[in-house]
C-alpha cells in the first residue's frame, strides 16, 4: 500500500470527460484530503487548476503510461459515448478499465474504484451488462488492495454528449416513479450521486472485495442534501 505525504493522496481517473467521472473530478479538487488528481483524456479538458494534471493519452497503448498509476486511487468511469461500432464498444465497457485494474495491480495503488452495472453477469444476453459481467470477473483475479464496485441502475444526468436512447428511457422511468416512487432508486441513478458515493467510499480506506448497489450509493449520496 503507498503512504500518504502529509496525509494528502493521489488520485487518477479514467473518464473524467463523463458524467460520473467529471463530478468525480470536481468532488477531488475541492476535497482537501487530495493534492494531486491526474487524469487521462482522449482530448484536453478545457479547465484549469493547481491539483490537475492532464495527460492526453492513446488508450490503445494505455500500458505505455503505466507511471502515471504511481497514486493512491484510481477511479475508473470509462463509458462508451453515442454510437459505436462493437470494437469500440467492448474496448471502452471491457478492455481498458480492464487494463487500467491490471496496471493498477502492478503499480500497487490503495484503491481501484470502478462503476460497473446493476445487473451484470458475464452470461448475460445485454452486451453492456455481459462485458461489466466479465470484468468484474477478471479484475477479482488481481491482486488488488482494495476493488470497489459501484453497480448503478440507468445512470443520468447532464451529459456533454447527449445519449437520446437513454434519455427517453429516463424520462418514461421518471414519469412512471411519480405514481411508484419507491422504484426510482432501482430504475435510475444520478451520475453525481454516484460520483460522490465513489469519493465517500475512498476516503474510507477500505480493504478487499466491496460491492456497493443502489441501496448503498444512494444511501451515502443523501449525505449532498444535507
Amino acid at each position: 500500500m503507498k503512504q500518504t505525504k502529509d496525509g494528502l493522496r493521489k488520485a487518477l481517473i479514467l473518464g473524467a470527460s463523463g458524467l460520473v467521472g467529471g463530478h468525480c473530478l470536481q468532488f477531488l479538487l475541492n476535497d482537501s484530503l487530495y493534492d494531486d488528481i491526474t487524469v487521462l483524456v482522449r482530448k484536453p479538458l478545457p479547465m484549469e487548476h493547481p491539483k490537475l494534471k492532464q495527460h492526453v493519452i492513446d488508450f490503445e497503448q494505455l500500458s505505455s503510461y503505466q507511471d502515471l498509476f504511481n497514486v493512491n486511487d484510481v477511479f475508473c468511469c470509462l463509458g462508451i459515448k453515442g454510437a459505436a461500432s462493437a470494437y469500440e464498444f467492448k474496448q471502452v465497457e471491457f478492455t481498458y478499465p480492464l487494463k487500467a485494474g491490471k496496471i493498477s495491480s502492478a503499480m500497487g495503488v490503495n484503491q481501484f474504484l470502478i462503476v460497473t452495472a446493476m445487473m451484470c453477469g458475464p452470461r448475460s444476453p445485454i452486451a453492456l451488462f455481459r462485458y461489466k459481467g466479465k470484468l468484474e470477473v477478471e479484475l477479482k483475479k488481481e491482486s488488488l488492495n482494495a476493488l470497489h464496485f459501484f453497480r448503478p441502475s440507468l445512470i443520468v444526468g447532464n451529459r456533454k454528449i447527449p445519449r437520446p436512447d437513454e434519455e427517453a428511457i429516463a424520462v418514461f422511468f421518471k414519469k412512471m416513479t411519480i405514481f411508484t416512487p419507491f422504484l426510482r432508486k432501482y430504475l435510475y441513478v444520478e451520475g453525481k450521486d454516484i460520483a460522490f458515493s465513489m469519493v465517500q467510499v475512498a476516503k474510507k480506506n477500505l480493504t478487499g472485495l466491496n460491492v456497493f448497489n443502489v441501496n448503498k450509493i444512494q444511501n451515502i449520496s443523501i449525505q449532498l442534501l444535507r
